[in-house]
C-alpha cells in the first residue's frame, strides 16, 4: 500500500489515472480508502495537513509541482487524476476508433452494427481490458450484427423523422390555427427519450445475452432511473448537435477524426454503472 506522496506519483504514472479517493463505483483509486477509514500498514491519512502523507494535500502539490498530471472532475461524479501519457494514448485510440466507425457507417444501413462495435471497444476501455482496435471492432461488428442492425434501422428512421419535424414545424410555427409548437415539443420529447434509450441499448447488446424486447424494456426504464448520468451525456450530445448546426461545414470535417468516439465513451462511462447496478449485479 502507498506510504507517501512520492509513491503515489509513481503509482499514478504506472496506472495512468486514479480516482481522488476510495469509492464503491468500481473505479481504480491509488489510495483505496476515504477519510472515514484508517487502515493499518500505511502512514497515509486524510485531512492531517501533512504534505507527504495527506491525500487531500496532494491535490495542490500535483497542481503546483507537476505539469504531466491533471487533477479535475475527470470521472464525472468525482475528482481524480490523469497523466498526460494516459490522455495521449487514449486520444490516439479514440482517433482510430472514430475513423473506423465512420468508415463502417458509410453504407448507412450498417450504422447499427458499427455503433455496436464501437460500443464494445468503449466497454473494453471502461473495464480496462486490452484490445486490438481494428480486430476487435470487426469481431464485435459481426457478433452483434443481427440485433444492432434492427436497432440501427430504427435509429435511422427516427433521425430522419427528427430532421423532417424540425423543418416542418419551424416553417409552420407562425400558423395560429394549430398549436404546432406543442406538436413539435411532443415529437422532440419522444426523440430525446429514444436517444436516452440508445445510451443503454447498445451496451446491453454487446455485454448481455438478452432478447431485443427485453433490451428495449430495460433501456426505457434506465432512461428514467439514471437521471444524473443521462443529463450529463444528453447535454454533451445536444451541445455537439447545436454546434454542428451552427458551424456545419467546419465541424463536419472533424466527424471522421474525433467527436463521436469521445461522446460514445462518455455515454459508456455514465450508463454502464447503471446497467451493472440494476441489471447485471442483481443476477
Amino acid at each position: 500500500m502507498i506510504q507517501n506522496y512520492d509513491e503515489f506519483i509513481t503509482e499514478l504514472h504506472r496506472a495512468g489515472f486514479s480516482l481522488g479517493g476510495g469509492s464503491s463505483k468500481g473505479i481504480y483509486a491509488a489510495v483505496p480508502f476515504d477519510w472515514t477509514e484508517q487502515p493499518a500498514g500505511t502512514q497515509v491519512r486524510w485531512h492531517t495537513g501533512e504534505p507527504d502523507t495527506d491525500p487531500w494535500e496532494w491535490r495542490m502539490r500535483v497542481l503546483e509541482e507537476r505539469s504531466d498530471i491533471a487533477y479535475a472532475k475527470v470521472f464525472f461524479r468525482g475528482s481524480g487524476y490523469i497523466t498526460w501519457e494516459m490522455f495521449a494514448n487514449k486520444f490516439w485510440t479514440f482517433f482510430k476508433i472514430n475513423l473506423i466507425y465512420v468508415l463502417f457507417c458509410l453504407p448507412i444501413v450498417t450504422f447499427g452494427p458499427a455503433t455496436a462495435a464501437m460500443t464494445a471497444l468503449m466497454r473494453n476501455i471502461y473495464l480496462e481490458k486490452p484490445q486490438f482496435v481494428f480486430h476487435d471492432f470487426w469481431q464485435a461488428f459481426k457478433k452483434n450484427f443481427k440485433q444492432s442492425f434492427v436497432i440501427g434501422l430504427m435509429d435511422i428512421w427516427f433521425i430522419v423523422m427528427a430532421v423532417f419535424s424540425f423543418f416542418f414545424f419551424t416553417s409552420n410555427m407562425n400558423d395560429t390555427d394549430k398549436p404546432y409548437w406543442l406538436y413539435y415539443a411532443m415529437v422532440m420529447a419522444v426523440e430525446i427519450i429514444i436517444l436516452l434509450m440508445n445510451f443503454y441499448i447498445f451496451p446491453q447488446i454487446v455485454a448481455l445475452n438478452l432478447r431485443l424486447p427485453q433490451i428495449l424494456k430495460n433501456s426505457f426504464i434506465l432512461a428514467f432511473l439514471n437521471i444524473k448520468g443521462n443529463l450529463i451525456t444528453l447535454a454533451a450530445f445536444l451541445v455537439y448537435i447545436a454546434l454542428l448546426g451552427m458551424f456545419f461545414f467546419p465541424l463536419v470535417f472533424l466527424i471522421p477524426l474525433l467527436p463521436i468516439a469521445w461522446l460514445s465513451f462518455l455515454a459508456m462511462f455514465t450508463s454502464y454503472p447503471a446497467i451493472q447496478k440494476f441489471i447485471i449485479n442483481p443476477f
